[in-house]
């Protein structure tokens, strides 16, 4: 089994998104059996919390649920996920500094490298911004996802 980790910065906004939308797109493609995935973020500020209120109310609009609970990252997480894809170049520098000296740095990779329309560029944190920003970044995530998950197959 295939294991993905996405990560933000408090992990109530883009990475349980990223989840819940990845997850969808294996359970529609019946593909349970070959991935799995979670979500976890820097900080543990917002830890055992449900998403953003506001991820969440985009992504019901989108008939999408999301029931993770906010974590942060250990240091199991290098060994236990095949390959953890991050948000934005700011966490993507701090995973960096934090993976095993014998982890190969290639299974960290930035989520919107898998953007068709923006590779390479951050997923916006939509968390001090309102309510449309939560949409823009539910259809980039949607994209990332779905792109992503095509690469891997």
């Amino acid at each position: 089994m295939y294991k993905v980790l996405f990560i933000c910065l408090g992990n109530i906004c883009r990475s349980p998104l990223a989840e819940a939308l990845f997850m969808k797109l294996v359970n529609e493609n019946q593909l349970n059996n070959r991935f799995a995935a979670d979500s976890c973020g820097l900080l543990d500020f917002h830890k055992g919390d449900l998403a953003d209120p506001r991820t969440r109310q985009i992504a019901i609009k989108y008939g999408l649920e999301i029931v993770h609970r906010s974590r942060p990252i250990t240091a199991n997480d290098f060994y236990n996920f095949d390959e953890l894809l991050v948000m934005d170049e700011a966490v993507f520098s701090k995973v960096m500094e934090m993976k095993p000296p014998h982890f190969d740095s290639s299974q960290i990779k930035l989520f919107r490298n898998f953007d068709p329309y923006q590779p390479g560029t951050d997923v916006p944190d939509p968390y001090y911004k309102d309510i449309a920003v939560f949409e823009e970044v539910h259809l980039i995530v949607e994209r990332c996802a779905a792109n992503y998950l095509k690469a891997l197959l």
